[in-house]
């Protein structure tokens, strides 16, 4: 999967913004290609979002909070 977005290892280590990287349970990305960039991302986090697929996980209540959490600073 790496290959396929267009970006290399070596071009995923160089981001230096945070990164949170919501996932969903029976997505069509790989969860060891997910890890994999999670893990190449300089202090990413990641969390995977239970009971949804790739294009439904934006209809959980669950990813809105976590994406609100995260943008919103205190």
């Amino acid at each position: 999967m790496l290959n396929d977005i267009g970006i290399t290892a070596s071009e995923l280590s160089c981001i230096q913004t945070d990164l949170r990287i919501l996932y969903a349970q029976h997505d069509l990305i790989k969860e060891e290609h997910i890890q994999e960039i999670g893990r190449l991302v300089p202090g990413s986090t990641i969390k995977k979002i239970a009971g949804c697929n790739h294009l439904s996980i934006l209809n959980k209540a669950e990813t809105i909070a976590d994406i609100r959490s995260y943008l919103i600073i205190d």
